[in-house]
């Protein structure tokens, strides 16, 4: 063996070194390596083995290795052989071997082949590692310096050796090649379209034919390339797979080929989402742009810009192939974007074009009387000359802009699916979406695969079972032939695919079944969002991306609500992240999506999610700052304002059908600019209200929660001024927004008023009390009730009644509480649920007293405080009306705070606090609770059986005793103070008159129902329901007079304790004036605040001052209390009342002066009413320490009565003119109304009248306020029709006795009086009238005169007055003598000559049972004379009801004998009907018509009675007639007894009978005043009876002779009888 020559001193191993490392273990390498014997493959396998050792497995080293292969090149003597082999393995392992080796060895491993690599160069051929090794590894090894220069020089030599040829570019420089080539192609695809050869064998060979084609013809590869792109675009639509495999296969084809969504392992795609996560969904343009550039691309590009040039606008199928190319990995976006047009920076300004062309469709959009206007006629006329004759200017054409390259590329990546490459540029170009509406469908399109995962889980598809959701999937079925009336029908039939380019074209339904080339393929690479936290990171940001665009493609819209509906919850993330979203996508979208009522409502499901707030401040974002910040939202709002303001110009009552669904139509889309211009132009024009409000029911939900934001923005505007510009009154756009805000509210059940309540109530919080008429509107229109304004007495009357008559009188001002019990309940469940009962309770109490001290200095006219004063108890009675109907007791002692509260926590004042616990007992059948509940009073030693069900009334005495000054308790106690203002006026008076009227409109109701034709179920369904009716009242009235006997007989026995006997205290200390200063104590404590808050109240007041006197209250003086009344105080009492308070004193002022003057009218009245033989304490002028003492001369004389009535007539007199020439404008408003209503009984003397229609005259003339001045003249034309009535004041005051013409018409009826313990003294008072003439005492002419207002009343019985009253005692008893002897004869003279002497008798006489048995059968009798037949049996049915109230009724033995001594008197008077002839006179009339002469004779008698009434209201001369109140129990059943009575003469069966003059008379005590001046001579009667005959004759004959015409004319029956009897029993 030869040794190796030793290496340099470079680190290069020796030969003997070699050896000596050499062992045995490596020698037979060296011999299969040396071995001539040994094939290629065993060398080279040896060689790879060795390398393998050395470089990968690291079990051979380098300098062993070197020392074999050292060896092995010395041996053998063909060493290029074995060099050829080394390179080859270097080669192998560099390229293949070590990139495929575990990646922790690569480093390593490269490293010892570079070492290897530089130890063999020495043996190898320099040449040959040139041109086999990699350029790389040859720089590694230090063969060339620089390995990529040698990559180039390598790559341009072969270039040049290979490719650098003649080629022919052009077709015409060698058609036959290039013709060759497409004839393969064309070939290729008939048989790719016949399916005659495999698609796979196809594209093998089309390659190989191409090659050669290019080779045999020396045809330049780009053209080629050119002619199969161009190929590729015009057979796209059914070979486009064929060419991308035809192109994947040659040598154009793509580097690396991409993997696509659906191809992906789970893994892949979960790092691909959170990149896209990471990266907001958008991938960044400019990162993406490599500008690397491809032959492709370039031939591409060449081609497109040549396109672009010759305006060739075919260019969709070549975008499509261009896309197709770019999504599978062709050619990258970069490469191609570069070629396309326009540039970048003028496709930046499509975003400024698209504003600019905007605003100009907004401001056409907005139009004026100018641009509306039709052209002038002189402007223009034909062939476009003008009035000159000169040619007009041609309007240069506009050249049509060139389509841009970039968004049909963008287009074409859409349709596809090529979401990542489509991103790329909408992340730089986001507005292309908004400006190319086809653009944003088909990224919806895409957008709809991707979420639709997540969707499916909140789809209401998924509520609907399996088996439904596949039926649902099926093709329907469709009829064979629908000109058959047997339809049968049969699935559809397969259509023919027929491919387009249209990504939409499956939205058409025709013969053929036309699709999208791409429909299978188009969502392989979208990537599907699997949970919501990809949905908020991925998608989100993506539907932002096309933000408004969103309005083209609702469906995604509504996708998008379902998932927001599911996903909202507590946490203030989620809610944050969907409020946004709600902020910036969905509301502005609604503004653009056309009429979609579906999309609106699941809009509104996701905003109630949150609360009212919330909601209106995005509706306020969304009508103010988006409308600003958008174009397309400027432009829509418009279109919206001249939409609307043209519907509501043409919307009517008789059109709201049409236009109302055109306005619903235009609300849909922008709700809050339709509703503000509705809203403003209601301000101005208040009838437009009920169409507006008509028309608001075709909206949805959406829109009426708009509507609720849009009246709260208008309500809380500050800059609209809230009273008109005089300052006195509220501002009509206030009043008419709050009018269509309670009419909208009570329509319609979607709108919730909680926000306007709320509003209100923060407003009362800031003292903005003008708002009072938002909550007014809103209480009257949602409960159907309205304030007691302008009620007539009749309607007051009958609302102090039960809950039956209540309705009944009340029924013209309240509506039908069926019509309004859901509003009502709505209403109630909204205040109810959050709270607002209690608030506006407490809120309107408070107010009601500080209201006045809340108006600022610039609003601070009176007449405008006065009527904020007159709205609080107007919106506070509507309250508490509406929450007396619709709560039960115990929920309404709920809603209240306990007394205490409402007086020490909330400051209430005690007035109101009584009022608001107080108003549960108003009504009883609407809670269900018994009628004795009205009076739960709570004394020492009496209790009411239902005191415990009212928990308001447990008030503790101290909590009363500190109301009030301490002082206040010595003149009265704290119960009857307590007494007082828990009693209301159901318990002190019962209308019993308006029972009998009502009931007396059943029975005439009943007889019009029997005489109507009607069928008979409906007939006796309204017979059962007025029936019905009429029971219901009968059982009220004995609710109602059990009740208030109850009440009396506990207070009589409580009365006594109430006020201070004589004024002395137990140690001996007495008090002045004790009960003058009681009865002023009463006024101004009691009396005063409480007849200010409502007509029931004033009422009230007065019967309860009469019930103090008639009870014969210890220590109450009556006298005091009026003689305080009509003092100087009054003027001032005037002024500081509000217009609604000075009618309600009015009606109290009217009650006092009517039983005054009753008194004054009728001294025997006045001394049974008033004195009761020295029973009745009120009018006493001394008083002693014996309560029961019936002295007389202690009490006040009836003609000093006269003479103090008569002063406080003058006293009235003077305060009522100085206040009508007082300059102040609540002195003259408020006493013109008072005047007006005490007009009847005040004035009644000439000086008092003169007086007053002077100064009514002179403000009519000369005030310049029109208010005031129309009240003026009205109450001067009034009072000028009573003048004739006037007397002088002498003669008034009995000081002159008056002429006959100046006497005063004394009332032919008297009332009784209302206490039982007077009736007990006062049975025989007609015998005992001599004892008590004998007791009078003479007037002094020498004494002071009488003046009861300068000194209390208890100073008048002083020493002085008694000594001259003992003095003149003798005067006075020969003048009184002689006086009531003349008075007793004209009385027994007048008693001769009218029945009056008999209803006298009556009423102070009491029938026995067996009269009263006799007096239901003459009832019954006259009642089944004179009704039809059909009301007989109504009338048999009643008759136990009518029994029924007669045994109610206490019977004495008196009556019977006023019963007997009318019927003879009705049976005189029947007997001179018939000797005058005026009953029957025509023989014609047989007795059957007896009936309906007697229903004729009645309907005459109510139509005169209302003739007579109204003739009553028109002339006002004329006394009203008196009222007498249920006082007492004999009393009450002695009038129902005389009323029952009456009615058995049977000339008016309903309530009343006639009087000798022929007028109604009504004897129940009630409270409608007789006519004093009425005649009721019996010539008078005759007269009139005689005028009723012949009318009624003249009636009966025109009827008579009708229906024998009609009988005449009648077609004759020429059937025969049989065939009428069949006829007959089928009508049957």
């Amino acid at each position: 063996m030869t040794s190796l020559p030793e290496k340099d001193q470079q680190g290069e191993v020796s030969v003997s070194e070699n050896q000596k490392k050499l062992s045995e273990e490596w020698e037979p390498y060296i011999d299969k390596l040396v071995a001539s014997n040994r094939t290629r493959d065993e060398r080279v396998e040896s060689i790879q083995e060795l390398f393998q050792k050395c470089v990968i497995e690291e079990k051979l080293p380098v300098d062993i290795f070197f020392s074999i292969f050292s060896l092995a090149f010395e041996r053998l003597e063909e060493k290029n052989t074995l060099a050829s082999y080394v390179i080859d393995t270097l080669w192998l392992f560099d390229t293949e071997w070590i990139k495929n080796f575990h990646e922790g060895s690569h480093d390593k491993a490269e490293k010892r082949l570079v070492s290897i690599g530089k130890g063999l160069k020495e043996f190898l051929p320099e040449e040959w590692l040139l041109s086999r090794l990699d350029c790389k590894f040859l720089e590694n090894i230090n063969v060339v310096p620089n390995g990529d220069f040698l990559n180039r020089k390598i790559v341009r030599t072969n270039t040049s050796l290979l490719y650098r040829q003649k080629k022919f570019n052009l077709l015409r420089e060698e058609s036959e090649g290039f013709s060759h080539l497409m004839i393969n192609f064309f070939d290729a695809l008939t048989c790719l379209r016949n399916k005659s050869l495999n698609e796979d064998y196809l594209i093998v060979q089309v390659n190989k034919s191409i090659i050669s084609t290019i080779g045999a013809f020396d045809l330049d590869p780009n053209k080629v390339l050119d002619l199969i792109l161009l190929l590729f675009s015009e057979n796209l639509l059914d070979s486009w797979r064929f060419f991308l495999s035809i192109l994947r296969n040659s040598p154009w084809g793509p580097n690396k080929e991409r993997k696509f969504w659906n191809q992906l392992p789970d893994r892949e795609k979960e790092t691909f989402l959170n990149n896209l996560s990471n990266a907001n969904g958008i991938f960044n343009f400019d990162e993406r742009f490599t500008n690397t550039k491809s032959i492709m691309s370039q031939v591409l590009g060449h081609n497109l810009q040549y396109m672009y040039k010759e305006d060739d606008e075919n260019l969709e199928s070549y975008f499509m192939m261009v896309a197709l190319l770019i999504k599978y990995n062709f050619i990258s976006i970069d490469n191609i974007w570069a070629h396309l047009s326009p540039s970048d920076e003028e496709l930046g300004k499509e975003l400024g074009k698209y504003k600019d062309k905007l605003d100009e469709q907004t401001f056409k959009a907005k139009g004026n009387a100018l641009t509306m206007a039709a052209p002038l006629p002189d402007d223009e006329i034909e062939d476009g000359e003008t009035m000159d004759g000169q040619k007009a200017e041609a309007v240069p054409e506009i050249k049509k802009a060139k389509p841009s390259q970039k968004l049909g590329l963008l287009k074409s990546l859409l349709s596809i699916g090529d979401l990542s490459s489509s991103l790329l540029i909408l992340g730089r170009y986001p507005f292309l979406l908004r400006a190319y509406p086809e653009l944003s469908n088909l990224y919806h399109k895409l957008l709809h695969i991707s979420i639709s995962s997540i969707y499916a889980n909140y789809s209401p598809l998924k509520l609907l079972p399996n088996d439904v959701r596949e039926r649902l999937k099926q093709p329907k079925f469709i009829p064979e032939d629908s000109r058959l009336r047997e339809i049968t029908l049969r699935p559809p039939k397969e259509k023919n695919l027929v491919f387009s380019l249209d990504p939409f074209a499956d939205r058409f339904n025709k013969t053929e079944s036309e699709v999208f080339y791409y429909f299978e393929n188009y969502d392989e690479d979208i990537p599907i969002l699997r949970n919501l936290t990809e949905f908020y990171n991925i998608a989100i940001p993506w539907l932002r991306l096309s933000g408004l665009a969103l309005c083209h493609d609702p469906v995604i819209v509504t996708k998008l609500c379902r998932i927001g509906q599911k996903c909202v919850d507590n946490s203030s993330e989620s809610r944050t992240l969907w409020l946004d979203i709600i902020r910036s996508l969905l509301l502005p979208l609604i503004t653009l999506i056309d009429v979609n009522t579906g999309l609106s409502y699941e809009l509104f499901e996701l905003l109630s999610k949150f609360d009212s707030s919330t909601r209106y401040a995005l509706y306020g974002e969304w009508s103010s700052t988006s409308m600003k910040k958008f174009p397309e939202l400027k432009l829509q709002n418009s279109i919206t304002e001249k939409e609307t303001k043209g519907i509501l110009r043409r919307l009517t009552k008789t059109n709201v059908k049409q236009f109302g669904r055109l306005l619903a139509k235009v609300c849909h889309s922008n709700p809050c600019t339709v509703f503000s211009i509705a809203l403003n132009q209601i301000e101005t024009y208040d009838n437009l209200v009920e169409v507006v409000v008509d028309s608001a029911r075709f909206i949805t939900a959406l829109d009426f929660d708009a509507l609720t934001f849009i009246i709260l923005s208008s309500f809380s505007n500050e800059f609209k001024k809230r009273l008109k510009s005089d300052g006195t009154s509220i501002a009509h756009w206030l009043q008419g927004l709050a009018s269509f805000c309670g009419r909208v509210f009570r329509r319609y059940s979607s709108l919730d008023c909680t926000s306007i309540v709320e509003y209100v109530i923060k407003q009362f919080k800031v003292n903005q009390m003008f708002d009072l008429v938002i909550l007014k509107e809103l209480l009257s229109q949602m409960t159907g009730l309205q304030p007691w304004t302008n009620l007539s007495d009749n309607q007051i009357q009958g609302a102090a009644g039960g809950p039956v008559l209540r309705q009944l009188s009340l029924s013209l001002i309240y509506e039908n509480p069926d019509v309004v019990r859901k509003s009502s309940m709505r209403l109630f469940n909204t205040l109810q649920k959050n709270g607002l009962a209690t608030q506006l309770l407490v809120l309107l109490s408070q107010k009601y007293s500080t209201c006045i001290y809340d108006v600022t200095d610039e609003n601070s006219h009176l007449k405008l405080i006065s009527s904020l004063q007159d709205e609080c108890s107007d919106v506070l009675y509507l309250l508490m009306e509406f929450l007396n109907m619709v709560c039960s007791p115990k929920s309404y002692y709920k809603l209240i705070p306990s007394f205490e509260q409402l007086i020490q926590d909330f400051h209430i004042q005690p007035q109101v606090a009584f009022y608001l616990s107080r108003y549960k007992n108003l009504d009883h059948s609407l809670t269900g609770s018994n009628t004795e509940d009205a009076m739960d009073i709570d004394y020492e030693n009496t209790s009411s059986p239902n005191t415990a069900s009212n928990p308001v009334w447990s008030i503790d005495n101290s909590v009363i005793t500190e109301l009030l000054p301490k002082q206040i308790w010595d003149y009265f106690s704290p119960n009857f103070y307590l007494t007082f203002w828990k009693l209301s006026l159901y318990d002190v008076f019962v209308p019993l008159e308006r029972y009998e009227f009502e009931r007396s409109r059943a029975f005439d109701q009943i007889r019009q129902t029997d005489a109507a034709n009607t069928f008979y179920s409906r007939h006796r369904h309204d017979r059962q329901k007025i029936m019905q009716l009429s029971n219901s009242l009968q059982n009220e009235l004995k609710e109602h007079i059990n009740s208030l006997e109850s009440v009396r007989k506990v207070l009589q026995g409580d009365c006594v304790k109430w006020f201070i006997p004589n004024g002395v205290f137990p140690n001996g200390t007495r008090l002045e004036h004790a009960r003058f200063n009681c009865a002023r104590y009463l006024w101004t404590l009691c009396i005063a605040p409480r007849l200010k808050m409502s007509p029931h109240d004033a009422l009230y007041c007065a019967k309860f001052v009469k019930l103090l006197h008639s009870l014969g209250t210890p220590n109450f003086s009556t006298m005091s209390f009026l003689e305080i009344l009509f003092n100087s105080q009054l003027p001032s009492f005037i002024f500081s009342m509000t217009q609604r308070e000075a009618d309600n004193f009015g009606r109290f002022l009217y009650e006092v002066l009517y039983d005054i003057t009753s008194w004054y009218r009728d001294k025997i009245l006045y001394e049974r009413e008033c004195l009761a033989n020295g029973a009745l304490p009120g009018f006493r002028l001394y008083w002693s320490d014996e309560q029961n003492d019936p002295d007389l001369s202690a009490v006040l004389p009836y003609n000093k009565f006269v003479l103090l009535f008569s002063k406080w007539h003058k006293y009235l007199t003077s305060y009522f003119e100085s206040c009508l020439l007082s300059t102040e404008y609540m002195h003259i408003y408020n006493s013109v109304i008072i005047l007006e209503k005490i007009l009847p009984c005040f004035p009644l003397i000439i000086e008092s009248g003169s007086a007053l229609k002077r100064a009514a005259e002179r403000l009519k003339d000369e005030e310049k306020r029109e208010d005031l001045k129309v009240l003026a003249l009205g109450y001067f034309a009034k009072l000028s029709k009573k003048q004739p009535e006037w007397v002088s004041f002498n003669s008034f005051s009995g000081t002159v006795r008056p002429s006959n013409s100046e006497k005063l018409q004394r009332p032919q009826q008297l009332s009784v009086a209302a206490t039982s313990a007077v009736d007990s003294k006062t049975a025989s008072i007609s015998e005992e009238q001599a004892k008590i003439d004998k007791q009078k005492v003479a007037l002094n002419p020498s004494a002071p005169e009488f003046v009861p207002d300068s000194t209390p009343s208890d100073a008048v019985a002083s020493e002085t007055d008694n000594k001259n009253l003992v003095e003149n005692k003798a005067v006075e008893k020969r003048v009184e003598a002689r006086s009531s002897a003349n008075e007793r004869k004209q009385e027994e003279r007048r008693r001769k000559t009218t029945p009056e002497g008999n209803r006298r008798a009556l009423r102070t006489r009491t029938p026995t049972n067996e009269d009263i048995q006799r007096s239901d059968s003459k009832l019954r009798e006259d009642q089944s004379r004179d009704r039809t037949p059909q009301s007989r049996s109504f009338t048999n049915e009643n008759n136990d009801n009518l029994r029924s109230v007669s045994r109610h009724t206490r019977r004495e033995p008196q009556q019977a004998q006023n019963l007997n001594a009318r019927r003879e008197h009705e049976s005189q008077k029947s007997d001179r009907w018939r000797q005058n002839g005026n009953v029957n006179r025509n023989p014609r009339v047989s007795n059957n018509n007896s009936t309906n002469v007697s229903r004729e004779r009645s309907s005459e008698a109510n139509h005169r009675t209302s003739n007579d009434n109204k003739r009553d209201e028109v002339t006002e001369g004329k006394d009203k007639n008196k009222r007498q109140d249920i006082s007492g129990e004999s009393n009450s059943r002695q009038n129902n007894a005389i009323s029952r009575a009456g009615r058995s003469n049977g000339s008016n069966r309903g309530n009343d009978s006639r009087d000798a003059d022929g007028r109604r008379s009504t004897h129940y005590a009630s409270n409608k005043r007789p006519r004093s001046s009425d005649s009721q001579s019996p010539s008078n009667l005759r007269e009139e009876d005689e005028r009723e005959n012949s009318r009624r004759r003249a009636r009966q004959d025109d009827r008579r002779d009708r229906d024998s015409r009609q009988q005449r004319d009648r077609p004759r029956d020429r059937t025969s009888r049989s065939a009428r009897e069949e006829k007959r029993r089928k009508i049957q």
